[in-house]
């Protein structure tokens, strides 16, 4: 991470001026989901905010960009790479990736306490 924060309204103040929209870092504490921090990264030639949670001993990244209209169908259901597994989602106009070594499950439980506690 390039800002190494638990605290929500730190990782989302970094961000601005470095992306051009406003990222959600919902804290996820209660849910099990630590944050860890965020980073600016690149996915398929776009700018992304990227956020690092900690679940246990796995790492869970968050990659976000604003939605376009070519992505406006939600990605397909999650599928495994590598070892870990990717879920995506749209939400609140950004289209979002989860990206860890987690079961489908664990990654969609995830995905659900991070949608909820992101909404406006």
């Amino acid at each position: 991470v390039d800002v190494a924060s638990s605290d929500s309204r730190t990782v989302a103040a970094w961000f601005e001026g470095k992306v051009n929209f406003a990222p959600p870092a919902p804290e996820l504490g209660a849910a099990g989901y630590k944050l860890g921090g965020g980073r600016v990264e690149y996915v398929g030639g776009r700018m992304a905010a990227a956020l690092a949670y900690q679940f246990g001993a796995h790492t869970i990244s968050v990659f976000l960009w604003p939605l376009t209209s070519a992505e406006a169908k939600p990605p397909a259901s999650a599928v495994a790479e590598h070892g870990y597994r990717i879920l995506g989602w749209n939400g609140n106009g950004l289209r979002c990736y989860a990206v860890a070594d987690l079961t489908e499950h664990d990654l969609r439980d995830f995905a659900t306490a991070f949608q909820a506690k992101a909404a406006p």
